[in-house]
């Protein structure tokens, strides 16, 4: 998610994945995660500002692709394995430093959103159906304020489930380069889909009721949650992920692809469409680690054919992470923002004001701390000055 888990192998090849590549997949990813939140939860937004379409079929391709957005966390993750791999190969990884820049990036977001909470959206009215997230901010508990300022709940905004997942991740990145460092790529894939198979099927069964009685109940931690019970491959992405960077799979993929001339808009339109088509309707987000790199490959080939669309995008993934922590804001837990978002109601030109508001946020929260960090600067030189005198 943060900037040192970007995929930074290069090599003399025009096929090499390159820094700007990564920059492009996290921007679909943001994309394909705000289109999730939007077109996916009608309970969640305003009750009296509907999401219309010109015609049914509108809505319904919109639910689809909100659906097919999910992906999203797949392709971070997958992204993030990715990088932190590559950054060990180069001998870059410095790994408590990496964990502490992305507490820095969420606290960043946190420190502004969550007061502005409590001082301006409290007790609101039941402007939705889900009517909980309307009342996020009523009452001030200390222990679930530090629960959340350390990212082991997300109470104060349910889409921040993702940075505890992510932290856990980073966190057992020694284990999974033991696992993945002397197999071939095909004994990796295998053992990631081993590990998915008992952390979707076994561990959630053995922590529960139905396993052995002196395991019951782990599915009650939050901790067993994230690293031994999820319903889709995430951990598995960031796995796959690493195992990809090890042996450069990226790269290779992208050479024999263009050898055998599937390297054109048709193939890449065919793939991402194929994709699509299979994870909406045939089989879900259990084979999101072999849909992922379809679409980091495919997807950034047709970016970098759109000029215009691709310096969009690029400018979307370098601000993908403050955009995934604010944008719900505007769209679920803010009454007035959530209103000026929705107002037009079309669902695709309110996805285009969605975009706008989330980035222009992002770029914000940039701005605030850049303007801070002077004003502190300044006072810090004029007492010193002081103390000289």
């Amino acid at each position: 998610m943060g900037d040192r888990s970007e995929i930074i192998y290069e090599r003399n090849s025009s096929n090499q994945f390159t820094k700007e590549d990564t920059k492009l997949v996290k921007g679909i990813a943001i994309l394909l995660m705000l289109a999730h939140h939007l077109w996916l939860f009608p309970d969640r937004l305003v009750s009296d500002l509907p999401l219309t379409s010109l015609t049914s079929a509108g809505l319904k391709i919109a639910a689809d692709l909100g659906a097919f957005g999910k992906i999203c966390v797949s392709i971070f993750m997958f992204a993030g394995g990715y990088g932190t791999y590559l950054l060990y190969e180069k001998k870059q990884l410095n790994w408590v430093e990496k964990i502490k820049k992305l507490y820095v990036s969420y606290w960043k977001v946190f420190f502004i959103f969550v007061p502005l909470g409590f001082l301006f959206f409290h007790g609101q009215s039941d402007y939705c159906q889900n009517t909980a997230i309307c009342h996020v901010y009523d009452h001030f508990e200390l222990p679930v304020f530090l629960a959340n300022l350390a990212g082991v709940q997300s109470g104060y905004n349910g889409e921040w489930w993702f940075f505890g997942s992510y932290v856990i991740a980073l966190a057992t990145f020694p284990v999974i380069l033991k696992m993945i460092k002397n197999n071939s790529i095909g004994v990796n894939l295998w053992i990631v889909c081993i590990y998915q198979i008992l952390i979707t099927f076994v561990f959630p069964r053995l922590g529960g009721g139905e396993g052995i009685p002196a395991f019951s109940g782990l599915n009650e931690s939050w901790l067993y949650r994230t690293l031994f019970t999820q319903t889709a491959p995430w951990a598995a992405c960031f796995w796959c992920g690493a195992a990809f960077a090890k042996d450069h799979v990226l790269e290779t993929l992208r050479e024999r692809l263009d050898a055998a001339g599937l390297c054109n808009p048709a193939a890449a339109l065919a793939a991402v469409t194929g994709t699509f088509y299979l994870r909406t309707y045939v089989v879900s987000q259990e084979l999101d680690f072999l849909y992922v790199p379809v679409l980091c490959i495919y997807g950034t080939y047709l970016l970098d054919r759109t000029c215009w669309l691709k310096k969009c995008v690029l400018g979307l993934g370098k601000q993908s992470t403050n955009m995934w922590l604010v944008h719900t804001f505007f769209l679920y837990y803010f009454y007035e923002m959530a209103r000026l978002v929705l107002y037009v109601q079309n669902a695709y030109l309110v996805f285009v004001v969605f975009v706008a508001v989330s980035y222009a946020a992002a770029c914000g929260v940039d701005g605030f701390y850049r303007i801070l960090h002077v004003i502190l600067d300044r006072i810090r030189q004029s007492i010193h000055t002081s103390y000289r005198i």
